[in-house]
């Protein structure tokens, strides 16, 4: 089954405007319109970067002063060690990303602990 949802549908429709716009020069002999489709299209793509970056989102690069721990990961990337943290913040999750330190990683690791013990 298929799981639209509003950024699903709003890309949906952008592709279907870009396209239909493209087809118009295929029926009408005007030549303005064939230059017109060259930046409707690039304004689609545009629109579709937007709204995958709403729909998609990216990590905060910052701590949380309070949050509710979910979950968090050590990785090394570009040869520097870094914290993703997954937590709920003013009742939304958020992704965050910030430098290791390992006074941060063991507080983390109790927390999740603690969430795995049901406390959270």
């Amino acid at each position: 089954m298929l799981d639209f949802n509003l950024s699903t549908t709003q890309l949906a429709m952008i592709w279907a405007f870009a396209g239909l716009i493209c087809i118009i020069p295929l029926f009408r002999q005007c030549k303005v319109q064939k230059f017109i489709v060259v930046p409707i299209v690039f304004v689609a793509i545009y629109l579709s970067f937007v709204t995958n970056l709403n729909f998609i989102g990216r990590p905060y690069y910052a701590k949380p002063d309070k949050f509710l721990y979910k979950h968090h990961t050590v990785d090394t990337i570009k040869e520097q060690k870094w914290i993703t943290l997954w937590a709920m913040v003013d009742k939304q999750d958020k992704l965050y990303r910030f430098a290791y330190d390992k006074e941060t990683e063991e507080k983390l690791k109790q927390s999740q602990k603690r969430s795995q013990e049901g406390m959270p």
